[in-house]
């Protein structure tokens, strides 16, 4: 779990995967929140019971295990909402709010809301434009004794005073 991130989520995992979990920076996760980096059942087959296994009969690897779509990479300044999943192969952009409860498939674009089952994109916090300069900007990536000055600007002014006092600065931190 990345600098300043919060919350207890539970990951979820199944013997054989070696997908992983990621999250970066300032994100905030509420109670009961999923990450499910594997265990997905195969759907190509008359069923999707692992039957071998469960019975631990002979042979069982050759029916093939619940596998993983791949690693769960959450950026930076992500909200997750109480008890919402997220499933193995997906990535959450910088700034996005994922809501409650919403069962995220797919992946979510950066600065993006998105909420319910499947989850789906309702809007972006910001413009095009503003968030192509946070996204720039990169404020996660600022030392926490500068974060500290300019508490301000993060918590207070709106977004594009932000990013007008900010965008020359994108590649120093002072």
């Amino acid at each position: 779990m990345g600098r300043h991130s919060y919350g207890w989520p539970e990951v979820i995992a199944f013997r054989g995967d070696t997908a992983r979990c990621s999250i970066g920076a300032f994100c905030s996760i509420a109670p009961e929140v999923q990450i499910q980096v594997g265990g997905n059942h195969h759907t190509h087959t008359v069923s999707t019971f692992p039957f071998r296994l469960r019975w631990r009969l002979p042979n069982a690897l050759a029916d093939g295990m619940p596998s993983s779509k791949g690693d769960v990479i959450i950026a930076n300044d992500v909200w997750i909402g109480q008890g919402a999943m997220i499933l193995s192969g997906v990535s959450i952009g910088d700034g996005a709010v994922i809501g409650a409860r919403a069962v995220v498939a797919t992946d979510v674009r950066a600065y993006a809301v998105v909420v319910g089952n499947p989850a789906r994109e309702v809007r972006r916090r910001f413009s095009d434009a503003v968030v192509e300069e946070l996204l720039a900007i990169r404020w996660w990536e600022w030392p926490d004794d500068v974060l500290k000055e300019r508490i301000d600007f993060l918590n207070r002014l709106p977004v594009e005073a932000f990013v007008e006092r900010f965008r020359a600065q994108r590649t120093s931190v002072l």
